[in-house]
């Protein structure tokens, strides 16, 4: 719609069909005439949960990250094949929270770990810092039920890149 071309030029360049495309158009616009927000949170409820989820973590608390987490939550990390990640999504906040301890226990012995509590695309999110800059942000999108529905994890170097010359003060 905004630049004026029609289906079958879309088709062509989206190596689609044309009917494909009208209907990606279609879904599009309705979603855009939505009231509903792209985050079911609000700032305040994002924060509370980052800072729940923190204090979870910190204190090694199965139960407490568990209940943070929705039922059928989801984990996603990306280490862009130069560093160590989750190589497929997780499924099930039990299971998360687990992994997420387990996580948390390895870098608890390093003493030259940071973390900042950020925002990071709108959302709750934290970095983690060594001696050497960013090694990993961690993000945070919140449900409607107030609950964390899906994490973020960013490992790859390439895409922190961007992050060193922030503060890295402890939160």
């Amino acid at each position: 719609d905004v630049f004026a071309y029609d289906f079958n030029e879309l088709a062509t360049i989206m190596d689609r069909s044309a009917a494909s495309c009208r209907q990606l158009a279609s879904r599009a616009r309705k979603a855009l005439q939505t009231d509903k927000p792209r985050f079911a949170a609000t700032v305040d409820e994002g924060a509370r949960l980052a800072h729940a989820f923190q204090d979870a973590v910190r204190d090694g608390d199965i139960n407490a990250l568990t209940e943070l987490l929705s039922k059928d939550a989801v984990f996603i990390s990306d280490g862009g094949g130069k560093v160590i990640a989750v190589p497929a999504p997780v499924v099930g906040g039990k299971k998360i929270a687990t992994m997420l301890l387990g996580f948390a226990k390895f870098y608890r012995d390093k003493q030259d770990i940071r973390t900042t509590l950020t925002t990071i695309n709108g959302l709750p999110g934290f970095i983690l810092w060594d001696k050497t800059g960013p090694v990993q942000t961690l993000v945070l999108e919140n449900s409607a039920e107030g609950r964390i529905d899906k994490i973020y994890v960013v490992r790859n170097p390439e895409k922190l890149q961007h992050l060193k010359d922030l503060p890295s003060s402890s939160s």
